[in-house]
């Protein structure tokens, strides 16, 4: 149980209770039993039990924070950066979820990424598409830009 932020007492109800915009967490209103006060939880699978399986086929667990850091250095001057960057992590881990698989590639997170970037922000994406894929010049840039 979920103890009350006000009076640290976990007994608490549910009042309201829905998907947030991209479907990643449950948002939920409580109301404290015991101090009569209202707050806000979120939640979200976290998926720890996924590995990655590495460019030079070495497994790893998955971490949030490799997915966040690559699009973190990527956004330079968004204003509330790691307010977007938390959410655009949400909305990558979601996709993942959806993949059903218990090991993904780097590769497969990577794509992700580039596409959940693509239409957030266009130089965001850029730069993590330069950074992560390395095209090999002006022609594979392209390529690869129109791939996602």
């Amino acid at each position: 149980m979920i103890k009350c932020p006000y009076c640290r007492k976990d007994f608490n109800d549910v009042k309201n209770s829905r998907s947030t915009f991209d479907s990643s967490q449950i948002w939920r209103r409580r109301l404290c039993r015991k101090c009569g006060k209202t707050f806000t939880t979120y939640e979200k699978v976290r998926p720890d039990f996924l590995f990655v399986i590495k460019k030079s086929g070495k497994k790893e667990r998955y971490s949030r924070e490799n997915v966040y850091s690559g699009i973190y250095r990527a956004a330079l001057s968004w204003k509330d950066k790691e307010r977007i960057v938390n959410k655009i992590v949400d909305v990558v881990e979601s996709r993942i979820l959806d993949l059903g698989k218990k090991e993904v590639k780097t590769s497969e997170i990577s794509d992700i990424v580039l596409k959940t970037l693509k239409f957030r922000n266009i130089k965001t994406f850029v730069r993590f598409l330069v950074y992560n894929k390395q095209p090999k010049g002006e022609e594979d840039f392209i390529k690869l830009f129109r791939k996602y």
